[in-house]
């Protein structure tokens, strides 16, 4: 009867991942910190905003900070920090600084995760422009 136990919670334990890492790929604690580091830049809504405003190519930040409402030092700060965590790439031209978006993935991230949302919120009933 005892055995009969036993296998009752063995079925009862999910079997472990398989590991299906090419050898070329980083050990996944590596990586989940720097996924984790990097979508932290997307916790504030004015560098979603800047995200999306560069989609369409790159910008002067002087472009970038009209654009938010913003002065232009406020909008350096977002954007140099987007540039640390690798989302933006910088080229200078005279006084002046262009940016834009680092590699075409972000953006598509960025817009899958825009459409769950949007999606969740019809699914609830609610309009994208409700307040909670």
């Amino acid at each position: 009867m005892q055995s009969s136990n036993r296998d009752s919670d063995a079925r009862k334990v999910a079997p472990k991942a398989q590991n299906h890492h090419r050898e070329s790929e980083p050990d996944d604690g590596w990586i989940f910190r720097q996924h984790a580091a990097f979508c932290s830049i997307f916790s504030d809504e004015k560098r979603l905003r800047i995200m999306w405003f560069l989609r369409d190519g790159e910008k002067r930040v002087s472009e970038i900070a009209e654009h938010l409402g913003v002065t232009a030092q406020n909008t350096s700060q977002h954007l140099r920090l987007m540039r640390s965590k690798g989302a933006l790439s910088c080229r200078r031209e005279g006084q002046a600084a262009y940016y834009r978006i680092a590699n075409e993935k972000f953006v598509r991230g960025a817009q899958l995760v825009r459409e769950g949302v949007l999606e969740e919120l019809r699914r609830k009933g609610r309009k994208a422009d409700a307040k909670p």
